[in-house]
């Protein structure tokens, strides 16, 4: 286990892997302060939140893909947690938020660093909706995004709902699509709840889906949403570096619905994505080998019986 690994996993222990770190109330005593926007933000059903950290250039396109919806300003809100250090840096992202804004982008810093999740986490407990669509500094929504997401919570969500989540496209640095995550279930034993494109997954099946079993992988990305509140209860992300989109998902199923919808709502950005650092992967693929662990070890005894979904 690498230096990196050893001071993301430390903590955890098998038998409680999917179990929060409430890193948002371990990291509540930093501030964030307003550097744009009205004092108040309004409500809205939809807060898009673009955790960022440097790279300028890549946020103005994210930015850009946020405020360029084909729904109205008084759908949604996006705020901007900034997690840059550099000064330089933090005054270019002030910049491009002042050229973009229409009305509906808040942007704070962070007094401190909260690190990628805990930076998740912030812009989260700053917005004011009832959900939440991230949306990584080096990705891009599609313009019809927040369409779809209203769209989604009208036909499938209900008081139990805390996750939907949208395959995406990858792109490379050119921007041109270079595949798309789409969830092919092959094999018969996988049992789907079909209402219109929306797939509602049963979770013991949507734990080997995640994981690798299938073709394709559904770990939260551009576009996912979360229900504000159930969020926040299980404790947000937690202190996990390669596969904490991962533990967020199985945590947040232990204890409500998550779904599954079978289109892309944004791009993946994969060629400048920190994703391909060395360092990443090994922590990314030890982390998944600890969760393969946990379910060849619980599967049958704790998880059927624990977050099975009734269909």
């Amino acid at each position: 286990m690498n230096n990196t690994l050893k001071r993301w996993n430390h903590h955890r222990k098998l038998k409680d892997l999917f179990a929060s770190d409430d890193l948002i109330k371990k990291q509540k005593n930093i501030d964030s302060i307003l550097i744009w926007g009205r004092r108040e933000i309004p409500h809205r059903k939809i807060c898009i939140v673009i955790p960022n950290y440097n790279r300028h250039d890549l946020l103005r396109e994210a930015l850009k893909s946020a405020v360029k919806q084909t729904v109205g300003i008084d759908c949604y809100n996006i705020v901007v947690a900034d997690d840059s250090r550099d000064e330089n840096e933090k005054q270019k992202a002030l910049k491009i938020v002042e050229e973009l804004d229409q009305g509906n982008i808040w942007y704070y810093r962070n007094e401190k660093q909260l690190g990628l999740f805990g930076n998740m986490n912030r812009g989260v407990v700053l917005s004011n909706s009832e959900w939440i669509c991230f949306l990584h500094n080096d990705d891009i929504l599609y313009s019809d995004a927040v369409e779809r997401a209203l769209k989604a919570l009208e036909e499938i969500a209900d008081e139990n709902t805390a996750s939907i989540y949208p395959v995406h496209d990858f792109i490379g640095s050119d921007g041109n699509i270079l595949r798309t995550n789409e969830v092919r279930v092959t094999r018969p034993v996988y049992r789907w709840l079909m209402n219109e494109e929306h797939k509602k997954v049963k979770k013991r099946e949507m734990a080997k889906l995640c994981l690798g079993d299938e073709e394709r992988c559904v770990a939260p990305t551009c576009g996912a949403i979360f229900h504000k509140k159930h969020f926040i209860s299980y404790g947000g992300y937690g202190e996990g570096y390669g596969a904490g989109d991962l533990l967020l998902l199985y945590g947040l199923c232990m204890k409500y619905n998550c779904y599954v919808i079978n289109e892309a709502w944004g791009a993946f950005r994969w060629a400048e994505n920190e994703s391909l650092n060395k360092e990443t992967i090994s922590a990314y693929i030890e982390e998944r080998r600890l969760i393969m662990d946990y379910f060849n070890r619980h599967y049958k005894k704790n998880i059927i019986q624990a977050i099975d979904l009734k269909i």
